[in-house]
């Protein structure tokens, strides 16, 4: 499975409030979320629980990711 990033919870979509307004201050997801953003993810065993150094702000890269490089 790939790294699959995090959509920020302030910003506005289509519809009129954030994911975050949709969340009560007391509910149990925020505990949660807590608890899992300390969590060292590497150090359990995720290895994509960072994404790799792709994509065009990489671009001409050293490491060898399978991609192709963009040459200038």
């Amino acid at each position: 499975m790939a790294y699959i990033q995090e959509q920020s919870r302030s910003q506005t979509s289509l519809f009129p409030v954030s994911l975050e307004e949709l969340i009560p201050e007391d509910h149990l997801v925020r505990g949660i979320d807590l608890y899992v953003a300390k969590l060292d993810l590497v150090q359990l065993g995720f290895d994509k629980a960072l994404p790799k150094g792709t994509g065009a702000a990489n671009a001409g890269a050293s490491a060898d990711d399978g991609q192709p490089k963009i040459h200038r």
